[in-house]
This record gives C-alpha cells, sequence and structure tokens, in this order.
C-alpha cells in the first residue's frame, strides 16, 4: 500500500466532512465554496490508489446513512414527498405523469431507504454502490438545474425534517458524489459478510417492512411529525405587537411621494389634504409569523372576502378544524362520519370550522350543498391555499383539535373517534 497515498484518502474523508459541515453558512451561491467542493473531487480522484478496506468501510457508512436517514424522513411523509414530485412533474412540463405521484413518492422512498440500509450491514455492496452512483448522477444534475433555475423553491431532499435551498442541495450532493466515489475506488478490497440466502432475506425483509411502514403513515398521519402543526405547539403569537400601517401619498403637482405612518398623516390640514393623494398602503406585522396558512371567508365565488386566520385559528376554547386541501378527492364516506360525529358537539362545549384549499374547483354552491347533505346549516368554512393546508396536516380530510389557538390533536378523518372518548 503507498502511506502517502492512503494518508490523502483519509484527508478527502476529512474535507467532505468539512465541507459538509459548512453547508449551513453557505444558503446560496458561492463560487469559492464551489471550487472547495470540486477540489474535493479531484484529490479523491487523483488519490484514487489509496482507499483500502478502512477508509471504503467508512465511506460506505456515511453514504448509507444519508440514504437510510432521508428515505426514513421522506417514507415518514409519503404525501409530502408525493407534492414535491408533483410540484417537479409540473414544473419540468410532464403533466402526463402527474397521476403517478404517488407511486413514484413510495418507489423513490423505498429505493432510498433500501440503499442506506444494505450499505449500512454491507449487503450486496458492489451492486448497490453502483446503483447509489446512478442515483447521484441523476440528482446531482437535477438539482444543479434548480440551483439555476430555481422551478422549485424546495427539492424535498430531507423531507420536511431539513430544509434546504437549492444551492446547498446541490452542494450537500457533490459531497455525496465525493463519497460515493471513495466507495467505488475502495470496492475491490471491500468483502461482504453474508451468504446469498441471508442477502437475499434481508433484502426482501426490509422492502416488505419499510413498503409497510409508507402505507401505515399514508393511511393514517406521519409517526413523525416534521410539520409545524404539532401536538402542544401554541401557532399564534402570544401578545402580539399590533400591526404598523404605512401610507403613501402623492403631490398633486409635483408628483413628490411620501410615506406616513397611518397615526402620523395631517388629515386635519385642509391645505395638505388639498395638495396630497393617496397612493398606496402597506402593512408591516413585527410579529414573528408561525401560521403558514391564511383563510379567508367570503360569500360567493365573486367574491375574495377578508381575511379570519386568526379568529379561527385563535377562538376561544375547544374547537375542530377539519382540513380539506383537495375536496374533489376527498372521501364524502369520511366526510360524513366526521359530521355525524361532531353532531353533538356544541353540547360537549367544542366548535368547529371546515378548511378548504381555494385553488381547488369546488364553488361555494357545492359546500352550500355539502352542509344541506350533512343537515349543519350553521356550518362554517374557510379557503386557504392549497399550500398552507397541506403544511397543516398530511390528510385528507384531516381534524385538528384545538384549544385557543394551541394544538391538542391530530387525527387522519379516517381515525376521527367519537368525541366521548377524547379525553385531554
Amino acid at each position: 500500500m503507498n502511506i502517502k497515498a492512503n494518508f490523502w484518502a483519509y484527508v478527502g474523508i476529512g474535507c467532505s466532512l468539512v465541507l459538509a459541515g459548512s453547508i449551513a453558512g453557505v444558503l446560496g451561491y458561492s463560487g469559492v465554496f464551489l471550487v472547495l467542493l470540486l477540489l474535493n473531487i479531484a484529490l479523491i480522484v487523483l488519490n484514487r490508489r489509496g482507499f483500502d478496506a478502512t477508509s471504503g468501510a467508512i465511506a460506505r457508512t456515511l453514504v448509507g446513512c444519508v440514504f437510510l436517514f432521508s428515505g426514513y424522513v421522506k417514507g415518514v411523509d409519503p404525501l409530502g414527498t408525493q407534492f414535491v414530485i408533483h410540484d417537479y412533474l409540473e414544473a419540468y412540463r410532464l403533466p402526463w405523469l402527474v397521476s403517478l405521484a404517488l407511486p413514484l413518492s413510495f418507489l423513490l422512498n423505498l429505493v432510498e431507504f433500501g440503499i442506506g440500509f444494505l450499505l449500512v450491514f454491507n449487503v450486496w455492496t458492489k451492486w448497490v454502490t453502483y446503483l447509489a452512483a446512478l442515483m447521484m448522477v441523476f440528482f446531482t444534475g437535477v438539482t444543479f438545474f434548480d440551483a439555476l433555475a430555481n422551478p422549485v423553491p424546495d427539492c424535498g431532499c430531507f423531507g420536511e425534517a431539513l430544509i434546504l435551498t437549492n444551492w446547498q442541495t446541490f452542494y450537500k450532493n457533490l459531497i455525496l458524489d465525493a463519497l460515493v466515489l471513495m466507495l467505488i475506488f475502495a470496492l475491490p478490497k471491500l468483502g461482504e459478510g453474508f451468504c446469498c440466502k441471508v442477502k437475499i432475506g434481508l433484502t426482501a425483509g426490509i422492502v416488505l417492512l419499510f413498503l409497510g411502514f409508507e402505507i401505515y403513515n399514508y393511511r393514517h398521519l406521519p409517526v413523525s411529525n416534521f410539520l409545524g402543526w404539532k401536538d402542544g405547539r401554541r401557532m399564534l403569537v402570544e401578545n402580539p405587537e399590533p400591526i404598523r400601517y404605512y401610507l403613501t401619498y402623492r403631490h398633486k403637482e409635483t408628483g413628490e411621494e411620501r410615506e406616513y405612518r397611518d397615526k402620523e398623516i395631517p388629515f386635519c390640514d385642509t391645505a395638505w389634504a388639498a395638495q396630497w393623494e393617496f397612493v398606496s398602503r402597506r402593512d408591516e406585522d413585527p410579529n414573528p409569523r408561525i401560521v403558514e396558512v391564511s383563510l379567508m371567508e367570503r360569500m360567493d365565488d365573486e367574491d375574495e372576502g377578508y381575511d379570519v386566520t386568526d379568529d379561527v385559528i385563535g377562538r376561544e376554547g375547544r374547537h375542530f378544524l377539519i382540513v380539506v386541501y383537495d375536496w374533489e378527492n376527498a372521501s364524502s364516506d369520511i366526510l360524513r362520519r366526521i359530521w355525524e360525529k361532531l353532531c353533538v358537539a356544541e353540547e360537549r362545549g367544542y366548535t368547529y370550522d371546515l378548511l378548504v384549499a381555494t385553488d381547488s374547483e369546488t364553488p361555494v354552491s357545492d359546500l352550500e350543498a355539502f352542509k344541506t347533505a350533512v343537515g349543519d346549516p350553521d356550518l362554517t368554512y374557510c379557503f386557504g391555499d392549497d399550500t398552507g393546508l397541506k403544511s397543516m396536516i398530511r390528510a385528507n380530510p384531516g381534524v385538528i383539535l384545538m384549544d385557543g389557538p394551541v394544538v391538542l390533536k391530530r387525527w387522519n378523518g379516517r381515525d376521527f373517534p367519537d368525541l366521548e372518548s377524547i379525553n385531554l
């Protein structure tokens, strides 16, 4: 073994780990950081003969752990991965594949987790390494285009558990490329510790178990919730500061524009009022934004309505939010069962609101018909963008129990229990 080459092989591993830890501080494009990543890959290629069984095992474990983590955080939320794949197919003008977004989500999550598991436990290492390399070539190219053109703002490579910018995702893939190259160069020196029958059994077992895990999370709710709406979390700022309103006025003769705080406008000055005309208004909310959805209440399809987000989410007492981000594809049977269980809600001190996506093709008349069908003429409903509603709960329909602005409990609509059994 060439000791010098072996030394530089370990330097390459160390550089990859240091660069990986530095990604958090590089949100956008950085020519210097990109050069460092490429130099790291060049260092690994130039010293490819220096990778032995030990350095190869380190690379195998690191690559496997990344794939394991990526597969798990996406597999625990297959609907979230479906949404990302849907966005990609729309961005790349492949609408004829949109109907396959969910199966592709299940398949991608399974493959990633499977690659990670097999690499960590050194099963079929040669073939799994080549499969990982092919995936990295594809995803490195895709994320490079994403970084340049930004067709999709969030690639979802680590689901909701770890949000990266498109440039950070591309940098991450270059580091993974470096580790996969290390593994490829060390393959001739790596052995496998299982016989063929054991390897087949392990592979079949992990496929069946993880597929069942994905199905469970899809039919119910993710067992690990990485969304902002978590049990026990307050969704509105406590004791919020007042919103500041700024109005811009233009001088009728000179065209000069000035911005005033609403409390500072000299309305009592008749000379000023005669010379200045209103142009625009902007609002400045000093409070941190917790809720990622805006809820609007409207009377008909032509009326944009008005914002009732804080009123609905922060309503006093215990109240249910029934979330339907896709009305057309929501199960009518599940919705009816939810309302059958809500019929005694007011008697038990609960209120409830129906939240529907604005960009679904659901007219107000359909919702009015639904109120009649379930015998609930006093049902209040609001509209929010589908992305915001999807960020609340991974179910269509889903039910969230609130105590004021605090999340108490969440259910997939099919799991919503009788109110008598809710004991919180």
